[in-house]
């Protein structure tokens, strides 16, 4: 003989966590302070003739840095990213870490001269105005038969 038994508190239970979610999104909605969405570019249309085909450039004023429209969009737009990025957690570390890697410089992909096993990088500090051709050597010094300054 088996008997069913009914739990009343999970039903209790499982309201309480649906309520809770619902205020929970509902705080979370009435504090948000990201926009809507983007800036909306404005449209003025610039027909070009290319080749026989019509070429219809509805943005072609964004491409005028110097016009009050486009300096006016930039400026929301950047307000935009600024809304959505400052609030992320850990981007000073991320800015920190950036900053220093960037001042690491350039280096150029290894490349060989003449026929052997050298090649070469090229390299610039942030601090050099000029690139340095650096060797890179497979072979000891005693091997090599050539004079690099």
């Amino acid at each position: 003989m088996t008997s069913e038994v009914f739990m009343t508190g999970g039903f209790r239970l499982l309201a309480f966590f649906v309520m809770l979610t619902g205020v929970a999104v509902l705080v979370w909605a009435a504090d948000s302070t990201v926009s809507s969405g983007p800036p909306k570019a404005k449209v003025a249309p610039v027909e070009d003739t290319v080749q026989g085909h019509k070429i219809v450039d509805r943005y072609r004023y964004l491409e005028n840095g110097d016009d009050p429209d486009t300096k006016q969009y930039v400026e929301q737009e950047l307000a935009y990213t600024r809304s959505l990025l400052d609030p992320l957690p850990g981007r000073d570390r991320i800015n920190a870490r950036l900053s220093q890697l960037l001042t690491i410089g350039t280096v150029g992909a290894p490349h060989v001269l003449l026929q052997g096993h050298d090649s070469f990088l090229d390299r610039q500090s942030r601090a050099e105005r000029s690139m340095r051709v650096v060797l890179v050597s497979d072979r000891r010094p005693e091997e090599r038969h050539d004079a690099v300054p």
